[in-house]
């Protein structure tokens, strides 16, 4: 038998009133028979209990060079910032990493070959400080000339990077341009565009088309960091 149960809003959440089919997020507390929601900030006014803050940090052995780890960084977050710390004290980092909206912090201590993630814990943090561990024992296992590297902050241009791609799969009859913000595609007398900005593929060969958004679909998903919080685009 279902129960009917009324709890009451309090504190900031009830500073304005809900529109209609908005959901309501917060903390459900109940105290003798009564329910009171309300935001995680406003126990310590309305309970005895508090909030904390978990910081955590991860140490870890790395003998590799900056740019490999930063190529493999940039890998798992599009927005990898890397800041140099002038500083002779030897129990200060010599490089700073920002990794996921600052989400993620990496302190390199080059001298001591020792890499430290540090991240406030939630589950989101959790799995991007997971990825970043990955990524950085992923460089140092698999260490890779720096001459083999690109420039880690440069990041390639899809349109350019769709366009060789379909001229390498197409062949050399094919005749691949791009004009403005499309691709145009000529090939054994079928052509096709390709909206870049919403990856939108007009053609009317089936064959075709189908090979085009395969192509995009790939390039797409190699060109976008695992881990970022931006939804990829998608070939219709």
């Amino acid at each position: 038998m279902d129960v009917l149960k009324f709890f009451q809003v309090v504190g900031k959440m009830a500073m304005s009133a809900p529109k209609d089919g908005e959901m309501l997020s917060g903390v459900l507390v109940r105290r003798n028979f009564n329910y009171h929601l309300m935001r995680a900030d406003d126990l310590s006014a309305y309970t005895e209990l508090s909030n904390s803050v978990l910081t955590q940090k991860e140490s870890i052995y790395y003998n590799g060079t900056m740019s490999l780890l930063l190529h493999n960084l940039q890998q798992v977050s599009g927005d990898v910032v890397l800041e140099h710390i002038d500083s002779k004290d030897p129990s200060e980092p010599t490089h700073l990493i920002r990794m996921f909206n600052d989400s993620v912090r990496v302190n390199v201590y080059f001298a001591q070959h020792v890499a430290i993630i540090e991240w406030t814990s939630n589950p989101v943090n959790d799995m991007f400080a997971d990825a970043t561990l990955a990524a950085v024992l992923h460089a140092h296992t698999n260490p890779i000339p720096d001459k083999h590297l690109g420039k880690w902050d440069e990041k390639p241009e899809p349109a350019e990077c769709i366009r060789k791609t379909l001229s390498e799969v197409c062949g050399d009859d094919a005749v691949v341009d791009v004009v403005g913000h499309s691709i145009h595609l000529e090939v054994d007398g079928k052509s096709a565009n390709i909206d870049i900005d919403t990856m939108q593929i007009t053609c009317s060969d089936q064959l075709l088309h189908h090979l085009i958004s395969s192509v995009c679909q790939k390039m797409m998903y190699a060109l976008t960091p695992v881990c970022s919080a931006a939804p990829s685009k998608q070939t219709i």
